[in-house]
């Protein structure tokens, strides 16, 4: 969350957000952190594995104690986000229509970039980098619900969970447990591949 306080921080102008800026801070804090993060793992010697487990994102180990914990967090981060569905409803019209309606822009983008930061460090506290979920999920279900985000939230985290779900599963049959970062890696990059080249066909 704090991280994402820096991001908006640094893309932030006199007029508002900018989204270049946006996406120029987050490259740069995205950096910063990795190097952070191989400095304390050169300096982890023998929790090197368990580190890497958790890099790669397995759900290993976890069980009910950690679903109750983060079920918590992730109930709330829920609750507020589907709180801002109307104005995420208004935004995918476009900025001009959504503050024509009374959206005030930046306002909401920062709630809703603190929302998914909120809910995205709840996952990654008990699971670790599990990759591909939140970029895959959410445009499968679009495709059979529509953009409408009082439906495609909740279905996108019931959707999520289930993918994980048969993730996990998946990576437990063979004789060595594959950490499931690897396994949604291996079904999530193809899929977003064919999206990107459909989309892009699309034109």
């Amino acid at each position: 969350v704090l991280t994402t306080v820096l991001v908006y921080g640094l893309a932030r102008t006199p007029s508002g957000l900018a989204v270049e800026r946006l996406i120029l801070a987050g490259v740069a804090v995205s950096a910063l952190f990795g190097a952070i993060s191989s400095t304390l793992l050169l300096m982890a010697d023998d929790r090197v594995q368990v580190a890497l487990t958790w890099l790669i994102g397995s759900l290993s180990g976890r069980g009910w104690p950690e679903v109750q914990v983060a079920g918590a967090y992730i109930l709330v981060g829920l609750g507020l986000g589907w709180g801002q569905a109307r104005a995420l409803n208004l935004l995918s019209l476009g900025e001009e229509m959504a503050v024509s309606l009374g959206i005030p822009l930046v306002r909401t983008r920062v709630v809703i970039g603190l929302v998914a930061a909120w809910l995205a460090a709840t996952a990654v506290s008990v699971g670790g980098l599990i990759g591909f979920v939140g970029l895959v999920v959410p445009h499968m279900v679009r495709q059979g619900v529509g953009s409408d985000y009082r439906w495609l939230l909740p279905l996108s985290a019931l959707a999520g969970a289930t993918l994980l779900s048969g993730a996990d599963i998946l990576s437990r049959l063979g004789p060595i447990e594959l950490p499931v970062g690897i396994v949604t890696a291996v079904m999530g990059a193809p899929f977003f591949g064919w999206l990107l080249w459909q989309q892009g066909a699309g034109r």
